[in-house]
């Protein structure tokens, strides 16, 4: 092998690393001239800063610090920036929080912007906008970047030249809750019962610190109005002194207090409503704040029974149930029985062997006793029944005299859920659509049986060369996320199989243009000679994500024989909307210039896609 030969292979391992370079950036860099003077050509380095907001704040409001050099260097370049206040304001590098970041420019990347992103701190203090000096240095040691003018364009100004370092001020607004405490619950409930029994019931006031105190803060309740020594007589509050403290250590820390009704063999059913006054002392914003509450006292010696009830009062069409647990307020003085009756047994019905009929004695009328209601269905489409339980006294002189009084009774009031209601259910798979051949689909059946056969077409009305139907899930590429059959449209829905998911899928379309993502539009209409089913329509959007994008595409540098010369394959990764020219750098070294003889070569939406030598 000759030497030139030798220096066109070393030549040749260089153009492979270089052209996408020169390609892209029209040069490569330049060797290391480390120790040297700073090169004329390049004259005295300098890099621009781009900042694109001032302003942070506490809720994690973050900007963009977008710096690239200006002329490209022959050693690396650092960036170093430092946040004056991480109490305030943090870089965040790799999703972590951190008082300072580096950038690294090369020869490869130096007009490539890299950026540094800030973002404001929560510090739980109360200490308004805050400014935060964000310092920026640059080391190197190629000499070009020994001192470096540094150009800063910020929001509120045109560009500043600096010098070697910036102090850029930044400021975090505070987003400290001012109110000091957190709002809560003003109402609660006591019963004379003890804890284990059911319906017990306190009330709790819970008190929250919005912000960090720099000194103690006392939270204190006291009788509003009334008299204090009937409050002493029947409620308990806790804690015994009557006052919250928190500080700067616990202040994160809820605190309660607690109020529970006494038990007593009195009748003080007349004393139901007790006032209380919550205030707070302490520095601003815990200063002169005060609250009135309310707890209400249910007396257990007055005629009555105790409801356990769930959250939720409601049954269903499709059998679902209500569980009630019942008992007496007081000792009845003979055997008192309840009997509970439904309003509408259309719609709910009391199913326990007990048929709603409860006894208790005197040794007993303090044990839960249980009533079930449960939904019937019905064949009408009704929506939402609602229904109610009554029930009377009988046995006991004391509690048959409550009977003709509604206010001494606990109202009962239960809705039953319809399952009848005519309609779609329609659920999108989500999967995503894009042009490599991911599908989606959506999921279609009828709520209720129809009377009449039901048929669903559907169609892609908004960029319809985008996306198309496809019946057979093996042609997408994502065929394993879809569970089930693709239907062939149109659908059809009858009264036998109504209830069954049918499958439409959605394959998205390559188009090998450079037009981005793009929303479809999938319209779904059907028709029935069932009027609940007739003309009903539904649109759902979709995305299908473009694959394409601009570029060159290498192949590798060949020996062809028949010429006796050295080619490179390039292509086009993506069709254009213009003829693209794409020829080597001005300022290739010559003896590779010298080895090609092709100065440029040209593509367009024609040829885009079939390979052409440089040669």
């Amino acid at each position: 092998m000759t030497d030139l030969m030798l220096k066109l292979r070393k030549h040749f391992l260089a153009l492979l690393i270089c052209i996408p370079l020169l390609l892209h950036l029209g040069a490569c860099a330049p060797e290391s001239t480390q120790g040297t003077t700073p090169d004329s050509e390049y004259g005295k380095g300098s890099l621009t800063v781009t900042i694109s907001d001032t302003d942070l704040d506490e809720n994690g409001k973050s900007a963009n610090i977008a710096v690239k050099l200006d002329n490209p260097p022959k050693e690396n370049v650092a960036i170093i920036a430092t946040s004056s206040d991480p109490s305030e304001a943090q870089f965040v590098v790799n999703n972590q929080f951190q008082s300072g970041a580096e950038l690294i420019f090369t020869n490869i990347n130096w007009d490539i912007p890299q950026i540094l992103k800030i973002q404001g701190q929560y510090d739980e203090i109360i200490d308004g906008p805050q400014n935060v000096f964000v310092s920026l240095e640059v080391l190197s040691d190629d000499p070009v970047y020994s001192k470096p003018d540094i150009n800063l364009t910020d929001p509120t100004g045109g560009p500043t030249n600096l010098i070697n370092d910036i102090d850029q001020v930044f400021r975090n607004f505070d987003n400290t809750p001012s109110n000091g405490i957190a709002s809560f619950t003003t109402t609660g409930t006591v019963t004379e019962l003890n804890p284990n029994e059911p319906g017990f019931k306190q009330a709790i006031f819970p008190i929250q610190l919005t912000s960090r105190p720099s000194s103690n803060v006392e939270v204190s309740i006291d009788l509003n109005s009334g008299t204090p020594e009937i409050a002493d007589a029947l409620l308990i509050i806790s804690p015994p002194s009557k006052i919250l403290t928190f500080t700067p250590e616990n202040w994160k820390s809820s605190q309660s207090f607690i109020v529970t009704a006494k038990q007593e063999d009195i009748d003080y059913s007349s004393n139901t409503k007790f006032n209380f006054n919550i205030k707070s002392v302490g520095q601003y914003p815990f200063n002169d704040k005060s609250w009135s509450v309310t707890v209400n006292r249910e007396d257990n010696d007055v005629p009555g029974i105790f409801i356990d009830s769930p959250n939720s009062m409601i049954t269903s069409e499709s059998g679902n149930k209500v569980t009630l647990g019942i008992r007496l307020k007081m000792r009845p003085d003979e055997s008192v029985t309840v009997k509970f009756v439904s309003s509408d047994i259309s719609e709910g019905k009391i199913t326990t062997s007990n048929q709603g009929v409860l006894t208790f004695s005197r040794d007993s009328w303090n044990t839960s006793q249980i009533i079930e209601v449960t939904g019937q269905p019905d064949s009408t489409s009704d929506g939402l029944q609602d229904y109610n339980l009554t029930y009377t006294f009988s046995g006991d002189p004391i509690y048959e005299s409550i009977n003709s009084n509604e206010l001494l009774k606990e109202k009962l009031m239960l809705t039953n859920q319809d399952i009848n209601s005519p309609d779609f259910t329609m659920q999108l798979g989500n999967l995503g659509l894009s042009e490599s051949g991911n599908c989606d689909y959506l999921a279609i059946r009828l709520n209720t049986k129809p009377t009449n056969q039901v048929t669903i077409t559907s169609n892609i009305t908004t960029n319809p060369n985008e996306a198309s139907f496809v019946y057979d899930r093996a042609s997408c590429r994502n065929y394993n996320q879809i569970i089930g059959t693709c239907q062939k449209g149109p659908l059809s829905f009858d009264q036998i199989n109504w209830n069954q998911s049918q499958l439409l899928c959605i394959k998205g379309e390559d188009d090998s243009e450079l037009d981005g993502s793009k929303q479809i539009s999938l319209t779904i209409d059907s028709s029935s000679d069932d009027s609940n089913y007739n003309q009903k329509n539904s649109n759902f959007s979709l995305t299908n994500t473009d694959n394409d994008y601009a570029g060159i595409q290498l192949g590798s540098v060949q020996y062809m024989t028949s010429q006796e010369k050295y080619v490179l394959p390039v292509q086009l990764r993506a069709k254009p909307s213009s003829t693209v020219n794409v020829r080597l750098a001005s300022n290739t070294p010559q003896i590779i210039k010298d080895s090609f003889e092709t100065s440029s070569i040209s593509f367009n939406n024609s040829n885009w896609n079939q390979q052409q030598f440089v040669y």
